[in-house]
């Protein structure tokens, strides 16, 4: 092929970028060079060159195709030079370029005036002499109402009854009378009336029941159809600390509590205490009129607007989720920010004066007093209102990366119709083709349903730098290790930078052992030099131009720093869903980042059906903020699609109104199937389920007639009534039979799929036994390891893989697979050591490795085996797990590779439930039939398994379990799951019912990763083991019943590793000087949630190559 090559290198990168290129090309000019190269040639070039590249450096590279066209390969160095297209740019100009000003709409203004009086008002209830007497003492004892609470009652008592806003907002706005009424309201001691206190009271004493359901009194909010701006006005100060606790009635209607406001019983005395002024001290708006005036100008500034705007209603529903998720977060970053700068001092006036002042906090670490409340009060009121005008044009001050300074592998160069990535460059260009129609500028919702191996994950960023001009977006995914993968592949294979992509997981060792995995295999580049930086990678020391206000709050926390400002942050989507249940304050920078940045979710239906409601009200949140969505997974249910769809839309048309503009929204689905690909505009729910269907159904029609690659068999297990037998005391049920079935599958399998290894004539394969939890995954791999093998059975080696494996040799077990299990070149395969040593080691003539694992092998695993045998949990297990057979390797199964049991273990023990833990089965929802032959359409599994049943739920109507996974799956989006008799908890119902994000109750029903807590169990240098439990952080010495050494020949271990040895390895490369205890805890340990009492049973059972299961 005929190069062109043109350097606009300056200084001594020019001639350094002559000398490279003189070597391989001619020199036509004094900058333009010609070569006829191979494509292993062009390669030497760019690596040479990149090798060398520094800021001056600037090279494009031109390919000379047909007689009078070219096209740009890649442009090493700075792009500035040249334009998209690689042509030189002859002339350029500089000039002031002013930003277009927005202006906030009505609405928007008077939200931001109703969060600067809330900031006004929001502490005005620790003026009380129980709270001084607190800070005082400098204590952090209880109070019988919170000081939020207090703060209400008393402007309550101060704007008297309002039948309409205009009435309240001018009782505040007129100043000459605004001391009066203070005065007024207080005269007679007490912040509220006499049939409020005595209600009060009333709780207080009765309110021995935890749940405060029944025994506690509505929130005295005003009624929002007559008066809706003082309504949020009082939730906003009501809840700037928590969410007020939500009921909800037997008519589906949500009630607000005080059980949140209210606390465990005190004496009269010192409830009277807490709603009373000092008489020693002087009335807040006594000290000086800085408040005062304050409250009067936001007042007016409110009552002008409405005078000017006589349509304005923020009455209506939709107005709500603006009020609950943007003013209330930036009410309590604004609080946040001045609280942190006042308690960094002490209090440097008159503390002997005849009337002292009240005070808002103290400087705990000096034991003084810090800022007064006047000066608190007056300072959130205007920082809130500051970070309210910044939040609302906050996606121009933080990074994002601009279309010039994109790496090549995120341009769109040119269409390779011969390239099996071509449908990425097609479905790019659908994008491209709509940016005349806005579709940068409106709501995007798409969907990418390619397979494994067809490049997704560059596909969704590169789709992401086609939708918004200025790319910043969160990459979201389930797992720590698919998240460091992805983060890898961002700089090694898209070509993107630590200032333009960071990575954050919430495990730091996590990171630092995929670290030392990279630097194994050569990848050193892709590391960060900083060991001790809280499971970050990226940007977390640029200097930025942050607003300074966020600078401030962001100045010792690098995580929630680079949460914020990384452009594009590939993150577990742990660290944004606060931003979806936002109870206390750990939802701000989530908040923040969501309302600034695009969002990407990664096999979004890998979560479990609750998880998906949180996640669904990401998608919402992404929509109410004006941001873009897409997901990803081959795999998407219809009902996953839709309900989504319908959250987004929500959300996006109350953005719209918002800001007064009409809804304008595209759809996008993007297959590996080219042809399938579109962009369209979505202006219904109807119409966007309608092309979803349509498309789903060409993609089910494709992949029918597609070749297999791998055939399912039924493997029946034994119908006899098990056996029972006791493991060190504990009476379980014996598995032998179905291991002995499984083990004789295992031999049909290696017979009709091993390969030939040249060097020693032996027949070899590797399969995978993926069972759904980790007892039987111990049990079988123990039974394997005692198994001795028959004259004419082929030798065995086992590996253990499950979550219980301490992180040493998890860690081990991992790097060995994914290496060993690439399976690109079959004679990798065959040299890699451990496959080496079995074959050489082994006097046999034919061996069989076998994996047995849990369900941590289906996603996130590069891994490709020979063949599988499958405990079929659900559906989409046994389309993840087939994924992992003949994963590399295109030719056709000619022969089954896949088998599934003929019940689970849960059915085989003869449980009332069999499908479940994991899977579908829970109340409401059960199979009538345990056997995989009735609930599977083992027809269809028999031809190919494929998505095709999971894709569309008409496929799936012979499948009696893939039939209720849809239903299930659609009933808890919908809120119609039987979960409890008042449910309206599902998707569907936040939604649509806006005031649910008022209270607490949606977020308290549907928790991310549902679990109480974590119990730690580790091993110390004695082997003595010890349990931590998360909330109480005790030990206690844990009972371990581990089999007896000579009982288990690990000979037949894959692996014989010595654990200690691997300890002793790991801790020398990542720990320095920490105590043994603590690395113990890190390296020698495993995690179990904790859901009830019955799971702190400690009998644990454990290997240190098999890991540990829990006795029960």
């Amino acid at each position: 092929m005929i190069i062109l090559f043109v350097s606009e290198c300056e200084h001594n990168a020019f001639k350094l970028s002559r000398r490279i290129l003189n070597k391989y090309a001619t020199q036509l000019g004094r900058r333009t060079w010609m070569a006829r190269l191979s494509e292993e040639g062009l390669r030497d070039i760019y690596a040479e060159l990149k090798s060398k590249v520094t800021r001056q450096m600037s090279v494009s590279c031109h390919r000379v195709r047909g007689n009078n066209r070219t096209t740009l390969e890649w442009i090493i160095g700075t792009r500035k030079h040249f334009n998209n297209e690689g042509m030189f740019a002859f002339s350029w100009t500089k000039r002031d370029m002013l930003q277009t000003v927005i202006e906030p709409t009505p609405q928007e203004r008077a939200a931001r005036y109703l969060t600067e009086l809330a900031g006004l008002f929001h502490d005005l209830g620790k003026a009380n002499r129980l709270f001084q007497n607190k800070l005082s003492k400098n204590a952090s004892t209880g109070e019988p109402l919170r000081h939020e609470y207090v703060s209400w009652l008393m402007l309550e008592k101060i704007l008297g009854q309002s039948p309409d806003d205009m009435t309240w907002i001018e009782r505040l706005a007129d100043y000459s009378t605004l001391h009066p009424r203070l005065e007024a309201a207080f005269a007679e001691g007490c912040y509220t009336d006499a049939a409020q206190l005595e209600r009060l009271w009333r709780d207080i004493q009765g309110n021995n029941d935890p749940t405060l359901d029944t025994k506690v009194h509505d929130l005295p909010l005003p009624n929002i159809n007559n008066t809706p701006l003082l309504h949020h006005l009082a939730w906003l100060i009501l809840s700037h600390h928590r969410l007020p606790q939500g009921v909800m009635r037997l008519n589906g209607k949500q009630m607000l509590r005080a059980g949140s406001h209210i606390h465990r019983p005190f004496t009269h005395d010192v409830f009277l205490e807490c709603l009373q002024p000092m008489a020693d001290k002087k009335a807040l708006w006594s000290d000086n009129p800085w408040w005062t005036q304050q409250v009067a100008a936001k007042a007016t500034q409110l009552q002008h607007l409405m005078r000017a705007n006589p349509e304005l209603n923020l009455s209506a529903p939709d107005w709500i989720p603006f009020i609950a998720h943007y003013c209330r977060t930036m009410l309590m970053l604004g609080d946040h920010f001045v609280s942190n700068q006042n308690t960094q001092q002490c209090f440097t006036g008159d503390k002997k004066a005849a009337k002292p002042l009240y005070f808002a906090n103290t400087n705990r670490a000096k034991g003084c007093m810090a800022a007064t409340l006047n000066e608190h009060l007056r300072g959130v009121g205007k920082e809130s209102g500051s970070l309210f005008r910044l939040g609302l044009r906050l996606l121009d001050n933080l990074p994002g990366i601009t279309p010039e300074a994109l790496p090549d592998g995120l341009r769109q160069i040119h269409k390779q119709l011969d390239s099996p990535f071509y449908w990425q460059d097609d479905a790019c260009q659908k994008i491209k083709e709509r940016v005349k129609d806005g579709i940068q500028d409106s709501g995007f919702f798409g969907i990418v349903l390619a397979r494994t191996g067809a490049g997704k994950t560059r596909a969704c960023a590169r789709l992401m730098a086609q939708l918004s001009p200025r790319v910043r977006y969160n990459l979201a995914l389930g797992l720590r290790t698919l998240t460091l993968q992805s983060g890898t592949a961002y700089r090694e294979e898209l070509g993107l930078d630590d200032k333009q992509v960071s990575t954050l997981v919430g495990s730091e060792l996590a990171r630092r052992l995929h670290e030392i995995n990279l630097e194994a295999s050569g990848s050193e580049s892709a590391t960060s030099d900083n060991l001790d930086d809280h499971a970050i990678d990226g940007m977390e020391d640029v200097d930025l131009d942050l607003p300074p206000q966020l600078q401030t709050l962001l100045a010792t926390e690098p995580k929630k720093r680079l949460l914020l400002t990384a452009p594009i942050l590939v993150s577990t989507v742990d660290y944004l869903v606060a931003a979806a249940n936002p109870n206390r304050s750990r939802h701000l920078y989530a908040s923040l980042r969501l309302m600034t940045s695009d969002l990407v979710l990664d096999e979004v239906d890998a979560y479990s059906e609750e998880d998906l409601i949180v996640l669904g009200k990401l998608v919402y949140l992404c929509g109410l903020f004006g941001r873009k969505v897409l997901l990803a997974s081959a795999t998407i249910p219809p009902a996953l699609a839709e309900q989504f769809f319908a959250a987004y839309e929500k959300g996006y048309t109350q953005y719209c109104a918002r800001k007064q503009q009409e809804p304008r929204l595209f759809a996008g689905w993007f297959a590996d199937q080219a042809s399938l690909s579109r962009v369209e505009k979505c202006s219904s729910e109807e119409a966007f389920n309608r092309t979803h269907g349509n498309i789903t159904q060409q993609l089910v029609g494709q992949l029918q007639g597609e070749t297999a690659k791998r055939q399912a068999a039924l493997l029946e297990l034994p119908t006899t009534k098990p056996a029972t037998m006791y493991i060190h005391s504990h009476k379980t049920v014996d598995l032998s039979p179905v291991f002995a079935a499984v083990l004789a599958q295992c031999h049909t399998f290696h017979q009709q799929h091993a390969m030939i290894d040249p060097q020693t004539c032996k027949r070899v394969s590797i399969g995978l036994v993926r069972w759904s939890n980790t007892e039987p995954c111990w049990r079988f791999a123990e039974y394997l390891l005692r198994h001795e093998p028959t004259p004419d059975q082929p030798d065995h080696r086992v590996l253990c893989y499950h979550a219980k494996l301490l992180p040493v040799v998890r860690f081990e077990v991992e790097k060995q697979l994914d290496v060993m299990l690439k399976r690109k070149d079959e004679a990798e395969f065959l040299q890699h050591p451990l496959v080496r040593q079995a074959l050489d080691s082994s006097p046999a003539q034919t061996i069989m490795l076998v994996v047995s694992a849990t369900p941590i092998e289906e996603i996130g695993r590069d891994h490709d085996f020979d063949w599988a045998i499958i405990e079929p949990s659900s559906t989409r297990a046994i389309i993840q797990t087939a994924g992992r057979v003949r994963r590399h390797r295109p030719t056709t199964a000619n022969t089954q590779n896949i088998a599934l049991l003929s019940t689970t273990i849960r059915g085989y023990k003869g449980n009332d439930k069999a499908f479940c833990y994991p899977g579908v089965e829970t109340d409401g929802y059960t199979l009538k039939q345990h056997q995989t032959q009735a609930v599977y359409d083992l027809a269809l599994l028999t031809q190919n398994i494929d998505a095709r049943s999971l894709l569309s739920q008409e496929q799936a109507q012979t499948a009696a379990i893939t039939t209720l996974e849809h239903r299930k799956l659609r009933d808890w989006l919908s809120g119609t799951a039987n979960r409890n008799p008042i449910s309206h908890i599902g998707l569907q119902h936040f939604i649509q019912s806006p005031s649910m994000a008022l209270s607490d109750y949606h977020a308290k029903h549907n928790r991310f990763r549902r679990a109480h807590s974590n119990l730690l169990f580790w091993l110390d240098a004695e082997n003595q083991w010890y349990c931590r439990e998360e909330i109480k952080h005790t030990f206690e010495t844990v009972e371990i019943k581990p089999p007896k050494p000579e009982d288990i020949s690990t000979t037949r271990y894959l692996c014989d590793w010595n654990v200690e040895a691997l300890y002793d390895d790991l801790k020398a490369k990542l720990f320095a000087d920490k105590e043994e205890t603590l690395i113990r805890q890190q390296l020698m340990s495993i995690e179990s949630a904790c859901y009830s009492e019955t799971d702190k049973n400690h009998t644990l059972r454990y290997h240190p190559l098999l890991g540990v299961y829990r006795l029960r």
